[in-house]
Formats: structure tokens, C-alpha cells, sequence
């Protein structure tokens, strides 16, 4: 059986994705595939140059990115990554809250101030980005709804 290929599977032409913490990993390959599928994509992440390899990735596949770096536990920079994709691509469609940090270690070594880190941008920065995407999107009348 032939595996059909992400254009045939999703037309994302015209669509502009955020993906948080998209300059690696998972982050990395959603971004490409949503670039595949058509979508404009702003690649966020604390280090900025892995942002730019991954935006560069996407432009090289024939794909349209931005590249920024962004604090997905910061409020702020919530919502300057929404401004940047409207700016950038002229709407906000697909939010990926993909940056996430963990500690490997046993939790009985965690301590506050790494616990809080964890919870802002885990549980915070998700709140906040999709908070600020979906004012963005129903300002817009796009995203669904």
C-alpha cells in the first residue's frame, strides 16, 4: 500500500501555524510537516538560532517561515509571537504548544525554583499561547470556532 504524502493528506495553503519550542525535536518535524502541507510557519524558541535552522529547513523545502525567540512561560511573548505571524503571514489558523521542559532526575531533587520554571512553561505558557491565538483568531474569524 502507497502511503499518501502530508499534501494529499492536509491542504494548509493560506494557513499560518505557530509551533512553540520549534526549533528541535518534535517541535522541529511539526513544523516542517505543517510547511509541507502548505502552512506559513513562525518557529518559536527559547534559542533562537535553532529557530532559524529549523525556518531554514522549511525555506528550503520551498516552505515560507519566520524564526523567533520566545519564552513560551512569558505573557508577553504570547502575545508578540501572534503579533509577528499576523504581521509576518497576515492571519493566525494553527497553534502547536509543543515547548515543554522536564528535569531528569528523581522529583525528590526538584526544587522550587525549578518546579516553577516547570509550571510556567508547561501550564502557564500553554494557558497564555492559547489564550493570546484564540483572541487573535476570533478577532479574525479564522481557527475555527
Amino acid at each position: 500500500m502507497v502511503r499518501p504524502s502530508i499534501k494529499e493528506l492536509f491542504d494548509l495553503r493560506g494557513k499560518c501555524a505557530v509551533v512553540t519550542g520549534g526549533g528541535r525535536g518534535i517541535g522541529e518535524a511539526a513544523a516542517l510537516r505543517l510547511a509541507e502541507a502548505g502552512a506559513a510557519v513562525v518557529v518559536t524558541d527559547l534559542d533562537v538560532d535553532a529557530a532559524g535552522r529549523a525556518a531554514g529547513r522549511i525555506r528550503e523545502i520551498g516552505g515560507r517561515a519566520e524564526a523567533m525567540m520566545a519564552d513560551a512561560g512569558s505573557v508577553s511573548d504570547a502575545q508578540r509571537v501572534v503579533e509577528t505571524a499576523v504581521q509576518a503571514f497576515g492571519s493566525l489558523d494553527i497553534l502547536v504548544n509543543n515547548a515543554g521542559i522536564y528535569f531528569m532526575r528523581s522529583a525528590l531533587e526538584v526544587d522550587e525554583e525549578e518546579w516553577d520554571t516547570l509550571m510556567a512553561v508547561n501550564l502557564k505558557g500553554v494557558f497564555f499561547c492559547s489564550q493570546a491565538a484564540a483572541r487573535e483568531m476570533i478577532r479574525s474569524g479564522r481557527g475555527g470556532g
